[in-house]
């Protein structure tokens, strides 16, 4: 079937298109090139340079002179064309002509819909299913950015794999979707459905074979500085706008679930939510991050599991294992905290910058340098003893509750003491002294220097610890230093921020093998007496 391939305008001429009925001949005199000549447009190529498209392929085109080893005139011009393929009427035909095809199908048939999932039991990775009271079924959602950071909430949380995740939410008019968008509303992530306990149970009315989603207490709410508190009420309320200040009220910044299954089978058996509250603004659309996490644990035992940070090396990202030496029945071993988060642990300070008097610190983990600090006040009156008592406050702050061991390997035992390091922590004597509206000799800093070094194969490294030390600052004065209307009489109560500094570093100590070549073999060339015989 011949036809007009470039002809793709109704009543109207394609440019460059020769075979155009609707090109008029002054159309035609503005042609650079006729589109729908035929492919081998040059008799002296034998193989067409469009034929060839791959880049890499070993054929080329060459052109000769009068292209007498070339076809000019083709008798069988029908193998230059498609054979015809008659349109399917019935079904036969249609299997027919689809078992011509040399390339894959995809057969939708095949695929079997996740919602009919005929197990008796969870499967690890298994999406968890949900149980509308509407009757309709669904999947516990794990929010995932979806090509950049916008939140896809199609990905489906897997049986006991942990995950959290973090998107963006956009939001074109804050007005309308504080109100009516679900995603925002806390209730639309536990209200509406409960969950299944195994799939096999799905298609049952009964409601003991699916659990409800508890509301863990106390909820969270967000200040404006950022510092999670507990909130004043015990339901989450539904999103409120304030239409004058333009703010969208108790809005759903985290969710965290955190699902039990039965220790003898692998049946959900209970599924409890824990929800950070906040507020979000705009004069018009706004992007905003929200934090969705699942977690799975055994119901029915105490969780007595311990999370090693390497076996035996350690693992970038995991926590130092540290602790302190003790004696136990007469045998000496390291007393190891249950919160890893305890272990070796740097200053974590408060929204405002400000140095926490709390216990919450900064896990050190292997092989990530650190820097992070806190401000504390200096009155602009010294009087007194104030800068010793500062100096304490200052050394207690950069220390916390230190260790005095940390593991060698991520799965040191702790009755093996031999594989613990001892840090080397020589506390500074407090040797501050008193001046006039200084401080002088002041250690703000402490430096963490751990030393490390490769063992094992080196396609496969493990690392381990060989040596931690405590380095501090140099001393130095603190004076205070008022600026404008500060420096006006009456202003002493006013406190100047200094800063403290922490600052770990890990440095790599490892002795690699050195390749040793075997030396040429010397030859050593040995002749009889009588080699040169007659002449000597």
């Amino acid at each position: 079937m011949k036809g007009c391939s470039c002809d793709l305008t109704g009543n109207g001429c394609d440019l460059n298109c020769c075979c155009d009925t609707d090109c008029s001949t002054a159309d035609q005199q503005a042609f650079t090139k006729c589109k729908d000549t035929d492919v081998n447009r040059d008799s002296r190529v034998c193989v067409s340079k469009e034929v060839i498209f791959k880049q890499n392929t070993k054929f080329s085109t060459e052109t000769t002179g009068t292209g007498l080893f070339c076809i000019i005139k083709d008798n069988y011009e029908s193998r230059n064309f498609y054979n015809d393929v008659q349109t399917a009427t019935t079904s036969e035909e249609f299997s027919d002509l689809k078992s011509q095809s040399a390339s894959a199908v995809y057969d939708y048939s095949d695929q079997s819909d996740q919602s009919s999932n005929t197990s008796s039991s969870y499967k690890v990775g298994d999406p968890v299913i949900l149980v509308f009271t509407n009757g309709a079924r669904g999947f516990l959602a794990l929010p995932r950015p979806l090509l950049g950071s916008e939140c896809d909430d199609n990905n489906a949380a897997g049986y006991r794999q942990d995950g959290s995740t973090e998107c963006t939410r956009t939001i074109t008019d804050l007005a309308s979707a504080c109100t009516t968008l679900p995603v925002l509303s806390a209730r639309s992530y536990y209200e509406g459905f409960k969950v299944a306990k195994n799939p096999g149970i799905v298609n049952s009315s009964s409601s003991v074979n699916s659990t409800p989603v508890m509301v863990k207490q106390p909820l969270l709410c967000k200040t404006n500085l950022g510092i999670p508190i507990s909130c004043s009420f015990t339901v989450p309320p539904d999103p409120s706008y304030d239409a004058h200040n333009k703010i969208c009220n108790d809005v759903t910044l985290q969710v965290s679930y955190t699902v039990q299954y039965s220790n003898s089978s692998s049946d959900i058996v209970s599924v409890m939510v824990e929800f950070l509250l906040g507020s979000i603004t705009s004069q018009g659309g706004l992007n905003f991050r929200q934090k969705v996490s699942v977690t799975f644990s055994k119901a029915g035992s105490a969780d007595t599991t311990f999370q090693r940070s390497g076996n035996p090396g350690y693992i970038v990202g995991e926590p130092l294992v540290a602790g302190n030496l003790t004696t136990l029945n007469n045998k000496e071993a390291i007393f190891l905290s249950s919160d890893r988060n305890t272990w070796l642990t740097i200053i974590s300070p408060m929204a405002s910058g400000a140095c926490s008097n709390s216990t919450d610190r900064t896990s050190v983990t292997f092989g990530v340098d650190m820097r992070t600090g806190c401000t504390i006040s200096v009155p602009l009156t010294l009087k007194g003893s104030q800068c010793k008592l500062i100096q304490e406050t200052v050394l207690n702050t950069l220390l916390g509750d230190p260790p005095s061991y940390v593991a060698s390997f991520g799965n040191s035992d702790v009755n093996s003491v031999g594989d613990w390091v001892k840090i080397l922590n020589t506390r500074p004597v407090n040797e501050a002294g008193q001046g006039e509206g200084e401080c002088r000799n002041m250690r703000l800093g402490l430096h963490i220097e751990i030393l490390f070094a490769n063992f094992g194969f080196l396609a496969k490294p493990q690392p381990r610890i060989v040596g931690v030390m405590y380095k501090y600052d140099d001393p130095k004065d603190i004076q205070y230093q008022c600026r404008g209307v500060q420096c006006q009489p009456g202003s002493a109560s006013l406190e100047q921020q200094v800063e403290v500094v922490v600052s770990v570093g890990f440095v790599d100590v490892s002795n690699r093998p050195e390749a040793q070549i075997k030396p040429v073999p010397t030859f050593e060339a040995k002749a009889s007496s009588d080699f040169f015989f007659p002449f000597l």
